[in-house]
This record gives C-alpha cells, sequence and structure tokens, in this order.
C-alpha cells in the first residue's frame, strides 16, 4: 500500500509492477477497507487532474468504477492500477474528449494487458504442465493385471501372462 500511495509518477515499469505487485483479489481479502479506499483515491486523483466535462463525481460513481474494475480484472495489481492511473494522466492511452468514465478506465486496463501480455510470457515461458516424460515410464495395464498382481498367491516371474515374441 506504501509505494501506491507515495506521492508523484510512479515509476516502476509493467514488469516491475506486475512482479512486485499485490494482487487486487488478495488485497481485498486482507484489507478489503483499505484496498477500496486505495483505488477509489487513484479513480479520483485521475478525474480530478483530467477535468473532462463528463467525468465520475459522486462517492458512489467512484465506488461504482473500483468494484467494476475489481470484477472485470481480477489479476490486476495494484501497483499496475497505479501505473495505469499514472499514465492516464499523462495521455499515455490517448485523449479523454471531455469524457472519463468507467469505459475509458476499462480501454485503458485492456490496452495494459496488451502490453504486459509479451511480458508474462516471457516470465512464464519456463513452466511446464505435467510430468518429466523422460524419467517416468507409463505401462498401461488391463484391471486384469491388476487383479492378478493383488492376489497373495501371485508370483512374480512365475504366474504372470505369457509375453508374445513382439514384446520380447
Amino acid at each position: 500500500m506504501r509505494s501506491i500511495s507515495a506521492p508523484g509518477l510512479f515509476k516502476a515499469t509493467n514488469e516491475q509492477a506486475w512482479e512486485e505487485g499485490t494482487n487486487i483479489r488478495t488485497a481485498l481479502r486482507i484489507q478489503p477497507e483499505a484496498t477500496r479506499g486505495a483505488v477509489i483515491s487513484m479513480i479520483k486523483s485521475v478525474c480530478d487532474f483530467v477535468e473532462a466535462k463528463k467525468t465520475l463525481q459522486s462517492l458512489e460513481d467512484f465506488a461504482l468504477c473500483a468494484e467494476t474494475i475489481f470484477d472485470i480484472f481480477p489479476t490486476l495489481k495494484l501497483e499496475e492500477f497505479r501505473l495505469v492511473c499514472d499514465r492516464m494522466k499523462t495521455g499515455y492511452y490517448g485523449k479523454y474528449f471531455e469524457r472519463l468514465k468507467i469505459q475509458e478506465f476499462r480501454e485503458c486496463i485492456i490496452k495494459h494487458e496488451e502490453e504486459r501480455a509479451p511480458i508474462l510470457e516471457r516470465i512464464n515461458s519456463h513452466i511446464t504442465r505435467g510430468a518429466d516424460t523422460d524419467r517416468i515410464t507409463f505401462e498401461p495395464q488391463s484391471m486384469a493385471e491388476l487383479r492378478r498382481k493383488r492376489d497373495p498367491l501371485f508370483i512374480p516371474g512365475l504366474n504372470e501372462p505369457k509375453q508374445s515374441k513382439e514384446e520380447t
């Protein structure tokens, strides 16, 4: 919370915001009031700075915008949202043409996610799913074979089924 509440522009890159950031859902679970307050404060700061004629004005508008962000972007980090808000102030995502409502915040976050996608692909490129097939050999067995192996009278090598010439 300290890093997103500091005055001045947020000097983090997309990658730093992702790697060092706090997930909004996690923050809401741990500190719901402080998280909502911080996000609403960032939204209000952007609206005050841009001075659009058609913008969010009441606390209910800011709260609805925050809840919409929480619902639509559950993987967004607080630091990423601070970065998006600061970039909105500087015109990084374009002009707002006298309108700054929930839709504009949504579009800016989508643009941010598009920029972030290659970074996440690079970060997660080393993650593989499943087992290492070089070390594990899997031999399918029939139910009959499993029953025979569980049989207390089963003696390996003595009463195993005969193998065909192709298997040997």
